[in-house]
């Protein structure tokens, strides 16, 4: 299926370096590792609950860039990263490692592992073929994001049946009601709502209450990413009754992003 926009462009990029690979990399080796490290999916989907200290559970993002604003962090240091978000209370870690676009890294995931000290992590990127599956269940990775709009139904199932197999979580990632029904119908477990368009990145935060009643009723765990940066939007998304909030680039560019985590979830409030 053709996608517009800068969704489009990093899918291809993506899909290149997928096929560059292939000839490159043992899938019995990986299938291999990922059966050794199998099971880190109940942590993740764990970490996510509400719990009495957090009326929403906070995943925390290491991000070096992104297309709408480049360069977020120029001397981004995963590991100071990963060890502030635990000391001042992440539930979870989210990694962008797609190298282009994002100037990420799977190096980024394996120093956050290092230093997130049994903290569920994310690695967040485009994955659209299953050998990405793979090479991730064969990391250290607890759950992978799944794109909803780059992925047909069909995909989207066969990919969280790979994740199931190897006992790894996942966040299904929408933005709309269409893409909820079919992330449902696909047996998500976790789903995200991004407010931001991913064929422009603008944001509208509103998103996440359009679809919410639906992931509700099907009580999965639901997720708002996006445009998160101040208590007051926190706040609406606690009365909304969200279990956790992916929050990136707020806590990416803040000066000091412990105490900015702090100030998100109101402990100095």
């Amino acid at each position: 299926m053709a996608i517009p926009g800068i969704l489009g462009a990093i899918v291809e990029r993506t899909m290149a370096d997928v096929n560059a690979r292939k000839s490159q990399v043992s899938r019995r080796e990986l299938t291999e590792r990922a059966r050794q490290r199998s099971g880190r999916r109940d942590s993740w989907e764990k970490a996510l609950h509400r719990a009495s200290a957090d009326p929403v559970r906070f995943i925390t993002e290491i991000k070096k860039a992104s297309p709408s604003r480049g360069v977020l962090r120029e001397d981004l240091d995963p590991s100071a990263l990963a060890s502030a978000y635990r000391e001042h209370g992440a539930a979870a870690i989210s990694v962008v490692t797609e190298p282009h676009f994002f100037q990420g890294s799977d190096d980024f995931l394996e120093e956050a592992y290092q230093h997130a000290q049994g903290l569920p992590l994310l690695r967040k990127d485009f994955h659209v073929h299953e050998l990405q599956l793979l090479e991730a269940a064969a990391g250290h990775a607890n759950a992978l994001l799944l794109i909803a709009a780059v992925l047909s139904p069909t995909q989207l199932k066969d990919f969280l049946d790979v994740l199931n197999a190897f006992s790894l979580g996942h966040l299904v990632e929408i933005t709309d009601l269409r893409e909820a029904e079919t992330a449902l119908k696909a047996g998500a477990r976790v789903v995200g709502v991004n407010n931001r368009d991913l064929t422009n990145f603008s944001v509208n935060p509103e998103r996440t209450q359009t679809v919410l009643p639906i992931l509700r009723e099907a009580g999965v765990i639901s997720v708002a990413e996006s445009g998160i940066q101040d208590r007051e939007t926190v706040e609406r998304y606690e009365r909304w009754g969200l279990h956790a909030l992916l929050v990136g680039e707020a806590l990416v560019i803040a000066p000091d992003p412990g105490a900015m985590l702090e100030q998100l979830r109101g402990v100095d409030a």
